[in-house]
């Protein structure tokens, strides 16, 4: 046997072990018992710290800052609740959204979150 056909014979291989691998990993989407299991976790979901309890927002490492994704809801929802974001932050958390540490970001999600909600129950 020569080099090529040993090189093909491993890219086989590979492939049907990948194709195994997709195989149960859609099996498992789609079992209930799975999908029982995904929405007992989702229960024991645990809320943010609210915002009054955070002590120190601010991130400690570049691994614990706000992200991205984080920094892009921050906004939007302070859009579409009519708050500035910086000042909210300032006069709730007294550092800038962008020095956020990601366990503050959440829990200042939350509170936007709020601050949206309470303003549509009074309109």
């Amino acid at each position: 046997m020569n080099y090529l056909e040993e090189i093909i014979k491993l890219n086989i291989a590979k492939a049907e072990k990948d194709l195994s691998f997709w195989k149960d990993a859609l099996v498992a989407a789609t079992d209930p018992a799975f999908q029982t299991e995904r929405e007992v976790k989702h229960k024991e979901f645990k809320p943010a710290t609210p915002v009054s309890d955070i002590s120190d927002p601010m991130a400690k490492s570049p691994n614990d800052l706000v992200t991205p994704k984080q920094l892009g809801m921050i906004r939007a929802l302070a859009r579409e609740a009519g708050v500035d974001v910086e000042e909210e932050c300032q006069e709730v958390l007294r550092c800038k959204s962008q020095d956020l540490s990601k366990k503050a970001a959440s829990s200042f999600i939350d509170h936007l979150k709020n601050i949206q909600n309470q303003e549509r129950q009074t309109a």
